[in-house]
């Protein structure tokens, strides 16, 4: 399974990106949602996990994109 993580605190996307691998997963991550959007449109992912309060594009705004 693949996995879009979006957060802009780095601490918290490298700690869900941590956990989601050692699980077996594979991710992808990005520090906005405009970063999220360009990687939506050339990677096919199952699930996006996202941050909702964001500068630029929220959460609401990527997953309603």
């Amino acid at each position: 399974m693949k996995i879009l993580v979006v957060d802009d605190d780095r601490a918290v996307r490298e700690s869900i990106v941590n956990i989601l691998e050692f699980e077996g997963m594979e991710t992808l991550s990005a520090e906005n949602g405009h970063s999220a959007r360009r990687i939506l449109e050339r990677e096919a992912v199952e699930a996006v996990i996202t941050d909702f309060k964001m500068q630029g594009m929220d959460g609401m705004a990527l997953l309603t994109w």
